[in-house]
């Protein structure tokens, strides 16, 4: 490929990186409410296996008062988290979409710039990096969708330790994931984003031209 062709492909799949970015940067708030109607105990032995999990993180045991005032609140509240339950879902999809859709076009640049001779260090360090944090919110989000669907399913009325153990933890995987979505929205723009535009500034001024022609 010419240099002429390299720099009109780079600067096209380049501007076609920077449009998702830009389109990402809204930030699609995680849901917090938890609120839904309650769905029959499950017997599931992995679901029984996470609730002992759930109540090893309680910080401190439930008092019997505390128990019986959850029990009252319960239908209630599990009457929301059905809803959320439902909705995250979808959260999930979008933002994991997005998310690996950007990836795939920032190694698919990576792939081109490094077929035509032109140093990717930085760019890969980079692109490693966002990575990781991708990886780190798609642990957090199915943990944290995770917990919602079980306290879908916990019986509150029966095990109301079990499922303000899963509400504990579903509002901790929350809190996690809403500094993760930042830290991922603020990587993009303030290391990922300068970079792309850097490079298309220096393919546009000839400042890189690749080694294969």
């Amino acid at each position: 490929m010419s240099a002429g062709g390299m720099n009109k492909r780079l600067k096209v799949l380049i501007a076609a990186v920077l449009l998702p970015l830009g389109v990402l940067i809204p930030f699609l708030s995680l849901e917090s409410h938890y609120s839904t109607q309650t769905s029959a105990q499950s017997t599931d032995s992995a679901l029984e296996q996470r609730k002992e999990q759930y109540r090893a993180k309680l910080q401190a045991d439930i008092s019997k008062a505390q128990q019986d005032r959850l029990k009252l609140r319960c239908s209630v509240v599990q009457a929301n988290v059905k809803n959320l339950a439902g909705r995250l879902g979808e959260i999930q999809t979008k933002r994991t979409t997005a998310y690996d859709a950007i990836l795939g076009e920032l190694n698919a640049l990576l792939t081109l710039l490094d077929t035509q001779g032109v140093d990717t260090t930085n760019l890969k360090t980079d692109v490693t990096s966002l990575s990781d944090k991708v990886t780190t919110y798609k642990t957090q989000m199915t943990a944290y969708k995770q917990a919602v669907d079980d306290m879908t399913v916990i019986d509150c009325s029966q095990d109301p330790v079990s499922f303000q153990a899963a509400l504990n933890v579903a509002r901790s995987e929350h809190d996690a994931l809403v500094t993760t979505t930042g830290d991922i929205r603020t990587y993009i723009t303030n290391t990922i984003k300068p970079a792309l535009q850097t490079m298309r500034t220096q393919i546009e001024t000839g400042q890189i031209t690749g080694g294969t022609q």
